[in-house]
């Protein structure tokens, strides 16, 4: 069961999974690990919340750590402005 959104709160989960892409970044490009999988699955988290496609698999961003900068520019707005 979703819980009822405040109109705040996409914006808030917005700015939290902006915050991730970056950590989730670097994480990946230091070869993954325990770092970069929770914070995908929480990204994963959001994603679900709010309506957006699941970011790619941890195995396709630690070989290309650049795939998240396509998915967050998709659903969340770029990172590196």
């Amino acid at each position: 069961m979703r819980l009822r959104r405040r109109p705040g709160d996409t914006a808030a989960l917005r700015e939290e999974a902006r915050g991730l892409v970056a950590i989730l970044y670097y994480a990946a490009a230091l070869g993954g690990g325990h770092a970069a999988s929770v914070t995908r699955a929480r990204l994963v988290e959001i994603a679900d919340t709010v309506g957006w496609p699941a970011p790619p698999p941890l195995t396709e961003l630690v070989e290309d750590p650049r795939l998240i900068d396509g998915w967050a520019a998709q659903a969340c707005g770029a990172v590196w402005g």
